[in-house]
């Protein structure tokens, strides 16, 4: 019953994640950024979304199969995911938009690293439940980091926009 618990605990996390990280973002842009600098935060933005997509209905898989021993399976995409991200911030010529966009690189590496905490045992004296209590408010947490960046990339370089030099 706790091997239940904590898949379930995991896919609400993970639904959590999944919907802070896919949101679409509607702010108007505030100031000019380059189209060079724009074309980056769109491939870094459709990466994130996609890739986001990827692991979680590879976390609902698990979840369905009741598979904990498929669990730490994530971690790797996690990874990839977070490097991924920091390549692609590094791309941004602009150097705020590349500073929000590294933001969000540090908040991806957390999200990561969470996920790593959230897998491993509880610290001594925690129980289990307290454990995935307090992981999943972390994992939430630097999940907001990631959405509140992604927010201001996309207010600065409106994905979808015909004109991305604004």
């Amino acid at each position: 019953m706790p091997t239940k618990n904590v898949l379930l605990a995991v896919s609400a996390v993970l639904v959590a994640v999944a919907l802070v990280l896919g949101g679409v973002y509607m702010l108007r842009p505030t100031e000019a950024t380059t189209d060079s600098s724009c074309q980056a935060v769109g491939k870094l933005l459709k990466y994130s979304n996609d890739e986001m997509a990827r692991i979680q209905k590879h976390n609902e898989k698990v979840a369905e199969t009741r598979d904990a021993e498929r669990q730490d399976e994530a971690i790797p995409m996690y990874q990839k995911w977070a490097a991924t991200i920091r390549d692609y911030a590094e791309q941004i010529s602009d150097p705020e938009v590349k500073g929000v966009a590294v933001q969000m690189a540090d908040a991806a590496d957390e999200v990561t690293e969470r996920e790593i905490q959230f897998l491993g045992k509880p610290a001594p004296g925690q129980s289990r439940e307290q454990h995935v209590q307090e992981s999943t408010d972390q994992i939430v947490a630097a999940g907001r980091k990631v959405k509140d960046a992604e927010a201001k990339l996309q207010s600065r370089c409106p994905v979808g926009s015909s004109n991305t030099e604004l």
